[in-house]
């Protein structure tokens, strides 16, 4: 990830026996991953679409005939961001069921856990949770 750097500066050794690899443009790799090399950023929460199986789902089903790695010319519009974004809002609803749950039953370590699930969905960015994160919150205080 740093096109700056001169072709001359990198470790050749092993490139004749691997190759570099013909199947794709290194910045349709750098697109479908999120990956801007230029500002040396990633899309955030790129681990949910791997951990979640999406990628592999996604991916999968594109494999060469080969059996040498995936097709990705069918992927040229693929949006990582908003599948990571899709997978965000399914972990979203679950973590608020489970908030909901907790607190209805009034379980402070129910309330802890729950809350810890809606920071990695990072749930408070959505325009109206905060308002039951805070309840919640309130309500594992006053409990505990």
């Amino acid at each position: 990830m740093a096109p700056e750097l001169s072709p001359s500066s990198y470790d050749h050794q092993d490139e004749a026996k691997y190759g570099l690899g013909t199947k794709r443009p290194v910045e349709l790799f750098y697109k479908l991953f999120g990956m801007d090399v230029r500002r040396k950023s990633m899309v955030p929460e790129l681990c949910k679409f791997v951990k979640s199986g999406i990628m592999h789902k996604t991916f999968s089903p594109a494999l060469r005939a080969d059996g040498m790695g995936i097709d990705y010319s069918g992927f040229e519009d693929f949006d990582v961001a908003a599948a990571i974004e899709e997978e965000l809002n399914r972990m979203r609803a679950i973590a608020e069921t489970h908030i909901r749950g907790a607190m209805e039953k009034k379980r402070p370590n129910n309330i802890r856990a729950a809350l810890d699930e809606a920071k990695r969905c990072r749930m408070e960015a959505v325009p109206g949770k905060k308002e039951l994160l805070d309840e919640a919150r309130k309500l594992m205080n006053e409990l505990s």
